[in-house]
């Protein structure tokens, strides 16, 4: 017995300890309590045992020993120890065929820990470094082998009978025996595993190749727990865990599991716990139970994997199960992250009869087959299935990309019965020049799972290169396809431009959105080719020529520049869209608008009245026109009818409600949720609120000029009856006492109308583009402001109206009684008690409050309504909160049933703006039920009390009865009769006083 501490010892051969048992007829060592630790050798790191049998045996025990830290330098077999097995004899063949040799060599309660510097065997080698010379038998039992690392394969243990000489490389020699051990974390750290399943190197894919204990061409390989409880390590089992490589791999060469066996968490590309090569077996022997389990964290390609190909075929199941009479054999496979495959196999067809009794349907559906083609599939109908194979990928293909754009295809790998199959997918892309030069851009390497995969590979540029040549192939088969790329010049906002750090191009965002700031978060993204900017501000192109602009479908020879605007109208682009497709015209634009801002419409398509929306106009759209027209003679003859005019309080006050509704929620309510409403209201603001056109492509230049013609011909109405009641009695006995208020009450109802449509003409944004900033009209932006003749004169015609009539009448209705100081106005007093008759002393102002605040919530509009509807809601509470509080509390009219009326319109509509702004700051839609109730109980209230007033008025029509809802009124005939005389007597004294001025009509009087 040998009993010794070998401690950094430099010494040839084995770093520590070398064995030379050669041409003996019998050699017994038996080594027990020996440590051996940093050494260095050139042969072997720590033990080295140099073994030929000669004509005799050899048995070599090494028992309770410690092999650990040793360091192989310059061989590239056995880091911790090797076993070298040689023949001194010149006679190759008659040592050879001598059968009679043994060799035995036992290590029992080892350790064996964080040896490196092989490339093989980091623990353990085993095998022969020249010539075949007897038979082997190596066993080891209770030991634990950690920490140990090899370049190449077998960081824990190699063991091989290949010689070099090629004569002999059939015979295999060695047998080895192996239980209750523990194997675990050898080539830890070496992983260079990547969470999303990609490797961009060749060494990292050499290395995922590796294993933890790799035989060779051994005759015969058993593994086993014998369940005993006790021993050092495995504790009655064999144990296999957390390791880099294949926790078993094999070539041709055969294995038995038996008793209780675990491999777990062992980090590999395929056969993670056990690969199989080159028609190699495993057979499990009952009693048997065995467990495998997947590593963490790890994409991997399969647990077992068998492959016979390209050395031959399997011809029965090269997983089988032997003496399992008592059914005793169980294989549990603890899935702990969504395994690609649990057995992958060329050989499953043999498999089915056996696999059947020993696993269940659900774990079978994890089993597959090497793909046998790579092609198309459909990556959604695949989801939740296996995929299939729906054709092959025709070869050549060409693609036309910008550069950085990806290339995304859907590919599976397909096996025999026509369903995907875990593959490993190499992917090589070359920039091809002229003269057949190529350069490599990238390479990578990712896995095919059960599902249709969707492949990915950047398409970089490299200088020089025209094409780019991209190859899809799986490993070792030949399964490949190439296409080829024709880049594409860079989309409007993006640039190429090239890496400093890896010289190759891609399309960027132009620098210009950069300097500018139009990008938000430099989001340009070639794949989608789309620009991030601020939601509710438009991106194009435009083309300039002399200094006008053109939209990008112009026929103008210049080239296009790109533009942006901080502000696109509401209802001309999309609501809160934040991103903007270069490829797509109008992508900003809501259907069928078009052009700078989104301000003209599609081909075949026109402005439409009531709405920002493009449609169709058909033929009887100058009907419209001719509706307006027996729409105003109707208004002007209710109002001089019925006399409900602005001298009835509560009327001023449900048109300032009606405008105020019509400015600030009218688009998101009034129209789209409740049409009948919007009726209402629209003609309480002289406008119908259903869609309609007067001809086919009308503009919005041509919608904002026939917006004046309404209330202009409103007032042309009530001045030509004015004109023609100096020459007949009977129409100035009709007019004559209410003409005032009639005029008062249409001026009132037309200036919402009026103002909307100044706002509209002299509102204008600023058109960021490379060559300048651009003002263009808001209400289209293909119009220059007020370079556009029609614009121009649009806003000569809108400063009138605002000299004219705006400004005046908002002065009058605020501020004409303290007039009253002046005389000439005494004699006109009427002109004054129209609008502030109805209030006490000191509060006639409020009439004329209304319409600053009506102009105030207009500018608000135009400013907001694109930035922030929460701001713009916010100011309309603020704007209408004092004059609500100076009705509720100081209560202003004279009369208290007005008083309480005009109450109740204010907080109603107060009411309604909290609402709206309360459901836009919190998401909740269900609040514009309650602000839609608010109103529909107000129009109620509102045709009652016009009902209340009709019936208190009487009407006169001369010589006959007159129904006013459904109530009659008989007329005496001794009024008919002193009516009569009465028009007579004035018609006589008319006729005597030609020169007479003192016309009954007020307004004739005035203007004389």
């Amino acid at each position: 017995m040998l009993r010794h501490n070998y401690r950094s010892v430099q010494l040839f051969g084995g770093g520590g300890l070398t064995i030379l048992a050669l041409a003996y007829k019998k050699v017994v060592v038996n080594m027990d309590n020996v440590f051996i630790k940093n050494n260095k050798g050139d042969v072997v790191g720590g033990v080295l045992l140099l073994i030929s049998a000669g004509e005799g045996s050899i048995n070599i025990v090494m028992t309770s020993s410690s092999v650990a830290k040793n360091n192989l330098t310059r061989n590239r077999k056995g880091g911790g120890v090797g076993i070298f097995i040689i023949r001194p004899s010149t006679n190759k063949q008659q040592n050879v065929n001598n059968n009679n040799n043994n060799i035995n060599i036992t290590f029992s309660n080892m350790t064996i820990l964080a040896n490196t510097g092989a490339a093989f065997g980091g623990g353990m080698f085993i095998g022969y470094p020249n010539y075949l010379s007897g038979n082997a038998l190596v066993t080891i039992k209770g030991c634990l082998v950690i920490l140990n690392m090899a370049t190449r394969e077998g960081h824990a243990i190699y063991a091989t009978s290949d010689s070099t000489n090629i004569e002999e490389i059939n015979i295999y020699n060695i047998s080895i025996i192996m239980e209750d051990s523990a194997i675990t974390r050898n080539g830890e750290g070496m992983s260079p595993f990547n969470i999303d399943g990609h490797y961009h190197k060749e060494d990292d894919w050499d290395l995922l190749k590796g294993s933890t204990m790799k035989f060779v061409r051994v005759n015969i390989v058993i593994i086993r727990g014998t369940g005993k409880q006790g021993g050092q390590w495995g504790a009655g089992q064999f144990i296999i865990q957390q390791n880099t490589g294949s926790g078993i791999a094999l070539t041709d060469t055969n294995i038995t599991f038996n008793g209780l066996i675990k491999i777990s968490q062992s980090h590999a590309i395929e056969g993670q716990s056990i690969l199989l090569k080159e028609l190699s077996y495993l057979f499990i022997k009952g009693p048997a139970n065995i467990s495998l389990s997947f590593g963490e964290g790890y994409f991997l390609y399969s647990m077992i994997s068998a492959v016979a190909s390209p050395y031959g075929q399997y011809k029965s199941c090269p997983i089988q199960f032997i003496d399992d009479s008592n059914d005793d054999i169980s294989v549990h496979f603890v899935d702990r992250n969504n395994p690609v495959t649990l057995i992958y196999s060329d050989g499953l067809q043999h498999c089915n009869k056996s696999f059947s009794r020993y696993f269940t349907d659900s774990v079978r559906k994890y089993f597959a087959s090497p793909p046998i083609a790579l092609c198309i599939c459909n990556a959604l109908e695949s989801v939740n299935s296996n995929a299939s194979c729906l054709t092959h990928f025709p070869d050549n293909t060409k693609f036309h990309k910008y550069p950085g754009e990806d290339l995304s295809l859907q590919l599976t790998a397909s096996n025999y019965k026509n369903q995907s199959s875990p593959a490993a997918l190499e992917i090589n892309a070359l920039g091809r020049k002229h003269h057949n030069n190529k350069m490599s851009i990238t390479q990578s390497i990712l896995f095919l799972k059960h599902q249709c995969s969707i492949v990915t590979v950047p398409l970089l540029k490299c200088k020089g290169c025209y094409e780019l040549e991209v190859g899809y192939m799986i490993p070792q088969t030949l399964l490949a396809f190439k296409v080829y790329v024709d880049f594409l010049s860079c989309p409007l906002g993006f640039e190429l431009s090239y890496s400093e750090q890896d010289g190759l191009g891609r399309c960027t965002c132009h620098p210009y959105l950069i300097e500018e700031n139009i990008v938000t978060n430099g989001r340009c993204d070639i794949n989608t080719a789309t620009l991030g900017i601020r939601a509710q501000s438009w991106f194009g192109e435009v083309t300039i020529q002399d200094n006008i602009l053109h939209p990008v479908n112009d026929n103008s020879s210049n080239n296009s520049v790109i533009a942006y605007a901080d502000i696109c109208p509401v209802g001309f682009c999309k609501k809160g869209v934040s991103s903007v497709n270069v490829l797509i015209a109008d992508s900003l634009c809501r259907t069928h608008r078009t052009g700078v801002l989104c301000g003209g419409c599609t081909e075949g398509y026109s402005e439409m009245f009531s709405s920002t929306e493009c449609g169709k106009c058909s033929n009887t759209g100058l009907f419209y026109l001719l509706a307006l027209a027996v729409y105003g003679i109707i208004i002007v003859l209710i109002f001089f009818t019925f006399r409900v005019t602005v001298s009835e309080s509560y009327l001023a006050g449900c048109f300032f409600y009606s405008a105020m509704i019509m400015v600030s929620i009218k688009e998101d309510i009034i129209y789209t949720n409740q049409p009948l409403i919007g009726l209402f209201y629209g003609l309480l603001n002289m406008e119908f609120s259903f869609k309609h056109c007067v001809y086919n492509g009308m503009n919005n230049l041509v919608k904002t000029s026939l917006a004046y013609l309404l209330p202009i011909y409103l007032w042309l109405i009530v001045g030509a009856l004015v004109l023609v009641s100096k020459k007949s009695s009977k129409i100035s006995n009709v007019i004559s006492q209410s003409s005032i208020q009639v005029l008062a009450t249409l001026c009132f109802m037309s200036f919402s109308k009026v103002l909307r449509s100044i706002v509209t003409t002299f509102t204008y944004t600023s058109l960021k583009t490379q060559q300048g900033n651009y003002l263009v009209w808001f209400g289209d932006g293909n119009v220059m402001y007020w370079r556009n003749q029609w614009h121009a004169s649009l806003m000569i015609l809108a400063g009138i109206m605002t000299i004219t009539y705006v400004l005046p009448f908002m002065l009058w209705t605020t501020f004409c009684s303290v007039a009253l100081h002046c005389k000439c106005v005494r004699k006109r007093r009427n002109l004054v008690d129209v609008f502030h008759g109805q209030y006490r002393e000191g509060w006639g102002w409020l009439f004329g409050a209304r319409l600053f605040i009506l102009s105030l919530s207009q500018l608000f509009y135009v400013y907001y309504r694109s930035k922030s509807l929460v701001t713009l809601l916010s100011l309309y509470v603020i704007s209408l909160s004092p004059l609500t509080f100076i009705q509720v509390y100081w209560k202003p009219f004279r009369n208290k049933h007005v008083n309480g009326v005009e109450s109740f319109v204010l907080v109603n509509l107060l009411l309604v703006e909290i609402i709206t702004l309360y459901q836009e700051m919190s998401g909740k839609k269900s609040m514009i039920i309650v602000a839609v109730l608010l109103y529909s109980v107000l129009i109620k209230i509102i045709i009652g009390l016009a009902i209340k007033v009709i019936k208190r008025m009487k009407y006169t029509l001369i010589g006959r009865k007159a129904r006013v809802f459904g109530h009659y009124a008989k007329m005496k005939l001794e009024k008919y009769k002193c009516i009569k005389r009465r028009e007579q007597e004035e018609g006589e004294m008319m006729n005597s006083r030609e020169n007479d001025t003192n016309y009954r009509e007020p307004l004739l009087n005035y203007l004389h």
